[in-house]
């Protein structure tokens, strides 16, 4: 399984709305994603540590695929309507990455 993260990292006059953020924002993102074989979406709000401190992470996204094949062509297809809609919740530009997930369940 692979899975894109997308992290958002707080500096001096940033802003971000937490609700647009989990309500409309991953609306969008799962109806840009889903034909690409999307498993699961996840969102983040940071409590702790606190998160309006320079460099601190106040919110992340993660969208789970079967492979990395379908996480690269969600990204491509997706990235510029998902980049379109930051301006309605953040100005924090969010950093980006791709992983290999390997599920590590109890005995």
């Amino acid at each position: 399984m692979t899975k894109i993260t997308a992290q958002y990292r707080w500096f001096e006059g940033a802003s971000f709305d937490h609700a647009y953020y989990a309500s409309e924002h991953m609306k969008i993102t799962r109806e840009a994603v889903k034909a690409f074989g999307l498993v699961r979406l996840e969102s983040e709000r940071v409590l702790w540590p606190t998160t309006e401190a320079a460099g601190a992470i106040v919110a992340a996204t993660s969208a789970y695929f079967p492979d990395m094949a379908s996480a690269q062509a969600a990204l491509e297809a997706a990235g510029p309507a998902l980049q379109a809609d930051l301006v309605n919740y953040t100005n924090i530009r969010p950093e980006m990455r791709m992983a290999q997930v390997s599920p590590h369940l109890p005995a």
